[in-house]
């Protein structure tokens, strides 16, 4: 396998077993597999629309976009319903953790927060809201991943 292919992924949770607009989906192989397929190839493609594949299974294809899981767009191309929202949590949570990364005890944030920390009072005050909304974005980020896991 190419390098570049080895760590590429997409997200298939198991709440499309109960889902339903993937009731006439998951226990058919090919459009269950179509559907994957759209999926592998929107998930490259994102944000852009992404090309219908000449390989795909036009029937199934149809009956993904009755159910509300594709949706055709102009010129031969697709969108797959709930991928951006998917994204956009996943692009959250990676901005918050690299944000967490470099409020460790090595990091020269920590070192810039101590040398705060010997201010007066009044001009701690900007830097103790900072710290506040840091906070408050790693509670929601933590939030986020057990609502992504299914934990809540």
């Amino acid at each position: 396998m190419p390098q570049d292919l080895a760590r590429k992924y997409v997200r298939v949770y198991y709440s499309v077993i109960n889902d339903e607009r993937f009731s006439e989906i998951f226990h058919d192989g090919r459009r269950l597999g179509t559907w994957l397929q759209l999926l592998l190839v929107a998930d490259a493609m994102y944000p852009a629309d992404a090309p219908i594949p000449a390989y795909v299974h036009r029937p199934s294809f149809d009956v993904l976009v009755t159910a509300g899981l594709i949706e055709e767009r102009p010129h031969l191309h697709f969108r797959v319903h709930g991928l951006s929202n998917e994204r956009a949590v996943r692009s959250e949570i990676g901005r918050n953790g690299a944000a967490l990364r470099w409020q460790n005890e090595r990091s020269a944030n920590d070192m810039h927060r101590r040398a705060e920390q010997r201010q007066d009072e009044q001009t701690r005050a900007p830097a103790r809201e900072a710290q506040s909304a840091f906070d408050r974005g790693v509670e929601r980020t933590q939030r986020l991943i057990r609502e992504v896991r299914g934990e809540t």
